[in-house]
C-alpha cells in the first residue's frame, strides 16, 4: 500500500503539536508500506537543511504554497506593506478560513506528483488544505486527519461571552459557509480520523474512527523524572504554541481573572509561560503582571517540567485535544486544567483521581492554590495522571489505529 501524505504541517522539526501528530502519522502509515511527503507550503520558506532532512527521513517529494485568508479580498492589497501584520490581522480578524475552493497552482503540483508514481491512497492533515490542494480530485481513496472540527470551534467561540459584536458578526458568517462546505467535502473521504470522540456529533460521516493525540516527546518516552527541589521557589507552568490564538486567549484569561487570586495566597509563586511563535508585544504586556516570566522557546522542556511545581491548561475554547495535558501528565506533574482543555479526555482523565478541573477563575485558583500547599496530594495526582497516560495514550495504540484503517481501505 503506498501512501501520498499531504499536510500543510511539517513533520520536521517536531518542535509542536502539529508537527508532531504529522511526525507519528507518517511512522504509522509506515507499517503499510512507503510514504511520500507533499508539503504544503512555499517551498522558498524551507530552508536547506529542513529540505535535507525532510527529503532524506520522511520522502519529500514535492512541495507547494497555498493562498491564505491574507492573499485575498482587501488583506491582498494591504499585504505588501506590512506582510506579517497582515497575515496576523486576517488570521485574528476573520478568525476562520472558509475558502473551500481547489487553488490551481497547488493542485498542479499535487496532480504532477501523484502521476508520477502508483499510489494507492491519499492521507492528509485537515479537510481545508485538502481542498484547497485538489487531493480530492486525485481519483484515488481519501483519508482526512481532520483533528480539530471547525465546525466545533465556530460554534464555541460563538458560545464565549469574551467576544466582540463585530467579531460575533464575522463568526455567524464563518459559520454559515463552515456548514454550507464541511459536509460536502468531508463526504468525500474514504474515512475520516477525529482526534476526541466528542467530536462525533459533529463528523456525519459513515466511516469514521477516533485517532486520539498521544505524547511525542522526540520519539522516546519520558523516564520518571525527579520532583522540583522543595526549597526552591515555587512555579506555575503554562506550556503551549504562542502563536495560537485560542492559547493566547487562555493566558490572557489566566492572567487576568486567576493570576491574582493565587498571588494573594502565594505571593513568591511564579508563572512561567514556556512556547514558540510569541509576539513581542504580547511578551511585554504578560510581563507587566506581577510574578510572570514569559521565557518563549526552549529546545527540550525537560528542564522546566522538571522544575515546576504545578501545571495548567487555561484552555476557553478551541477544538480537538489538548496535548499538553497529556504531556505534562507524562512528565509527572501535577495540573490544573479547565473544562475545554479536558474535552476528549473526561472519559480517561477524572477529577479529583489524576488532575483537578476547574472553569471558575475563583475555584481555578483554589486549585492551583491547593497543589501549591499539598506535596501529597500532587505526587497522587502525578504519579495517577502519569499511568492513566500510559495506559490509555500509547503510540502503539496510534499506530494500530492507522493500520485498522489503511487495511479496511485494501479489504474494500
Amino acid at each position: 500500500m503506498r501512501t501520498l501524505f499531504v499536510s500543510s504541517q511539517r513533520p520536521h522539526p517536531p518542535n509542536a503539536g502539529g508537527r508532531q501528530r504529522t511526525h507519528l502519522l507518517i511512522t504509522a502509515l509506515r507499517r503499510c508500506g512507503p510514504v511520500d511527503l507533499f508539503l504544503l507550503d512555499d517551498p522558498g520558506h524551507i530552508s536547506n537543511e529542513d529540505r535535507k532532512v525532510l527529503e532524506r527521513d520522511f520522502n519529500l517529494v514535492g512541495a507547494a504554497g497555498l493562498r491564505g485568508m491574507s492573499d485575498r479580498g482587501v488583506w491582498k492589497i494591504l499585504k505588501p506593506l506590512r506582510p506579517g501584520l497582515v497575515d496576523r490581522l486576517a488570521r485574528e480578524f476573520v478568525g476562520f478560513d472558509c475558502s473551500y475552493k481547489v487553488q490551481r497552482a497547488a493542485a498542479i503540483q499535487l496532480s504532477r506528483v501523484a502521476r508520477a508514481s502508483a499510489y494507492d491512497v491519499v492521507v492528509g492533515r485537515y479537510l481545508l488544505p485538502m481542498v484547497q490542494s485538489g487531493a480530492f480530485e486525485l481519483g484515488l481513496p481519501t483519508v482526512v486527519d481532520v483533528d480539530d472540527v471547525e465546525l466545533q470551534l465556530c460554534r464555541e467561540r460563538l458560545q464565549t461571552g469574551r467576544i466582540s459584536r463585530l467579531e460575533r458578526l464575522m463568526l455567524v458568517r464563518a459559520l454559515r459557509k463552515l456548514e454550507e462546505n464541511v459536509p460536502v467535502w468531508t463526504s468525500k473521504a474514504a474515512h475520516i480520523w477525529l482526534s476526541s470522540a466528542s467530536d462525533l456529533e459533529n463528523a456525519n460521516h459513515r466511516k469514521v474512527s477516533i485517532l486520539p493525540n498521544v505524547p511525542f516527546f522526540n520519539g522516546s518516552v519520558v523516564e520518571d523524572i525527579s520532583t522540583p527541589d522543595e526549597s526552591r521557589s515555587q512555579s506555575v507552568l503554562v506550556v503551549g504554541h504562542l502563536g495560537w490564538p485560542a492559547n493566547i486567549r487562555g493566558i490572557d484569561w489566566f492572567i487576568e481573572t486567576v493570576w491574582s487570586r493565587i498571588r494573594e495566597s502565594a505571593p513568591a509563586v511564579e508563572l512561567r509561560i514556556v512556547g514558540g511563535s510569541l509576539r513581542r508585544r504580547l511578551a511585554e504586556k504578560w510581563r507587566k503582571s506581577p510574578g510572570v516570566t514569559v521565557v518563549g522557546y526552549v529546545d527540550d522542556l525537560t528542564s522546566e517540567y522538571q522544575n515546576t511545581t504545578v501545571v495548567v491548561a487555561p484552555i476557553i475554547d478551541g477544538g480537538g485535544t489538548k496535548i499538553k495535558v497529556l504531556e505534562s501528565l507524562q512528565y509527572r506533574r501535577p495540573a490544573v486544567v479547565t473544562v475545554q482543555a479536558l474535552r476528549g479526555y473526561e472519559r480517561v482523565l477524572r477529577h479529583g483521581e489524576s488532575l483537578l478541573v476547574a472553569d471558575d477563575p475563583a475555584q481555578f485558583a483554589d486549585s492551583v492554590i491547593r497543589l501549591l500547599g499539598d506535596p501529597d496530594l500532587r505526587k497522587r495526582l502525578a504519579n495517577a495522571g502519569a499511568s492513566m497516560v500510559a495506559q490509555h495514550f500509547s503510540k502503539d495504540a496510534f499506530v494500530e489505529e492507522v493500520h485498522r484503517t489503511i487495511e479496511r481501505l485494501e479489504l474494500a
